[in-house]
């Protein structure tokens, strides 16, 4: 878990939480105050859709805020407007989430870094097995940082933005491909290929390389299994599905922010409101 401020927000019942991006992701907002009506948590989480994250910091602090949730395309700005930076955020490079203290300085964390660690461990992913990230923004900048806590020395990034990916692998002390190697053991895909809407039934990764992978991790996030991670249950290949990985990163966020320790059924029962289909919202494709 990351570390808090030293002078962390005492959390009251009006303690507001913003999620800051394009279009905040309607889901994960359903499941923190789904948390923090089974807790009762003083906390209360808000969307507010903005890609100006300064002026948005300032409109939290402005009204008592105890953090910021970060979306995609904000996240390496949260680490130069942050006060001070987590070790998970420092490792990553980019930060998912930001506290308030109450002096009203920041601390910028990642809790993707900590979400894909486990999974590496239910995977039972090997230090010297070799792996393959495909993607080269900051999902993938978390599970490259995810990979070298792990011990993983064998890693190719690929993807469609070769320069990005070659500036990652550099970044990180692993290698760019523009194809899967042969004979990866693990195959980790950090693109919304996959995803709910339009992205929904694209393939990741190449169907051959799963099918004679070791294990299969997929970031991209949807109630249902993304096509990967069918096609790699059906070949007998240990899976592990987005919605696993955000569920820890999203309870990590909740825990962070409230200090309020949740325990694997609510986290089931808050997955199942947060997608139930009363609270479906619009734009539900990227997640916070």
């Amino acid at each position: 878990m990351p570390r808090v401020p030293r002078t962390p927000h005492a959390p009251t019942p009006a303690t507001p939480y913003f999620s800051v991006g394009a279009r905040p992701y309607a889901p994960a907002l359903d499941f923190y105050n789904h948390l923090v009506r089974t807790l009762r948590t003083q906390a209360v989480f808000h969307a507010l859709p903005t890609l100006d994250l300064e002026a948005a910091l300032h409109y939290a602090r402005t009204h008592g805020a105890g953090g910021v949730i970060v979306g995609k395309h904000l996240e390496r700005q949260a680490m130069t407007l942050a006060d001070d930076t987590d070790f998970s955020a420092v490792e990553a490079g980019a930060a998912n989430a930001m506290l308030i203290a109450a002096d009203g300085s920041t601390l910028a964390v990642n809790t993707v870094v900590s979400a894909v660690a486990a999974a590496l461990k239910r995977a039972r992913v090997r230090p010297s097995d070799s792996v393959l990230v495909h993607g080269a923004g900051a999902p993938a900048s978390a599970v490259c940082a995810a990979l070298r806590l792990h011990g993983n020395q064998d890693v190719t990034i690929t993807g469609r933005n070769e320069h990005a990916g070659r500036l990652m692998a550099a970044l990180h002390g692993f290698r760019w491909a523009p194809m899967v190697p042969r004979d990866t053991h693990v195959l980790i895909n950090a693109t919304p290929l996959g995803d709910m809407g339009p992205l929904a039934q694209e393939f990741s990764l190449p169907a051959e390389a799963v099918v004679d992978a070791n294990a299969v991790i997929d970031l991209a996030l949807g109630p249902h299994s993304t096509p990967v991670v069918r096609l790699a249950r059906e070949a007998d290949v240990r899976a592990i599905p987005g919605m696993a990985i955000v569920a820890d990163q999203w309870v990590s966020i909740f825990r962070t922010f409230t200090g309020s320790r949740v325990r694997g059924g609510l986290v089931d029962r808050a997955l199942r409101e947060a997608y139930a289909p009363a609270s479906s919202r619009r734009g539900r494709s990227v997640p916070a």
